[in-house]
C-alpha cells in the first residue's frame, strides 16, 4: 500500500499536534490506517464511503485517539484506490476540543475531494509517506525525514 498526504492535510495535522488534547493524532493515524491490512482499511472505506465506487472509494473514516473511542476522536477523509493500492489523505478533523467539529457540510466535503482529485490528476501537491523502521512515526519516502516534527 502506498500512502500520499496533501500539503493541506500535513498542515492540518501539524496544527492539531500543537494542542495537548490532540497529541495522539499521528499515533491514531498510524494505528488505524498504516498498521492494519489494506483489506481492513478498504472494508472501513466501503462502510463509510462518500461515493458509489467500490474500487476507488472516497471515505470518511473514524480513527481513535489514545484515551478516546472512535466516535469521539478524529474523522479522516481519504481517497483509496483499491486497484492501484494507493491511499490519498485529504482532510482530518477532531470531533471534540477547541478544533472539534461534529461533521463537515456536503459543500465542504465536495471542495476537499475536488481539490484532492485535481492534485492527483496533476500529480502535484502530494507527498508519498510511510512509517519509519520503528513504526512509530510517519516519514517522507524520499528523505526518510519525519512529516510531523
Amino acid at each position: 500500500m502506498q500512502f500520499y498526504f496533501q500539503k493541506s492535510f500535513i498542515k492540518e495535522v501539524k496544527k492539531l499536534l500543537k494542542k495537548t488534547s490532540y497529541k495522539d493524532c499521528e499515533e491514531a493515524i498510524i494505528k488505524d490506517i498504516f498498521i492494519v491490512s489494506s483489506d481492513e482499511v478498504f472494508e472501513n472505506c466501503s462502510s463509510t464511503r462518500l461515493n458509489a465506487s467500490k474500487e476507488n472509494p472516497i471515505a470518511k473514516l473514524r480513527i481513535s485517539g489514545k484515551e478516546k473511542g472512535k466516535s469521539s476522536s478524529y474523522r479522516l477523509y481519504l481517497l483509496a484506490l483499491k486497484v492501484k493500492e494507493k491511499m490519498y489523505f485529504a482532510y482530518i478533523h477532531p470531533k471534540t476540543g477547541v478544533y472539534g467539529k461534529e461533521s463537515l457540510s456536503s459543500k465542504e466535503r465536495k471542495n476537499i475531494i475536488k481539490k484532492l482529485i485535481e492534485e492527483i490528476k496533476k500529480d502535484e501537491g502530494l507527498s508519498e509517506v510511510s512509517l519509519n523502521e520503528a513504526k512509530d512515526k510517519i516519514v517522507y519516502v524520499d528523505s526518510k525525514k519525519p512529516v510531523f516534527k
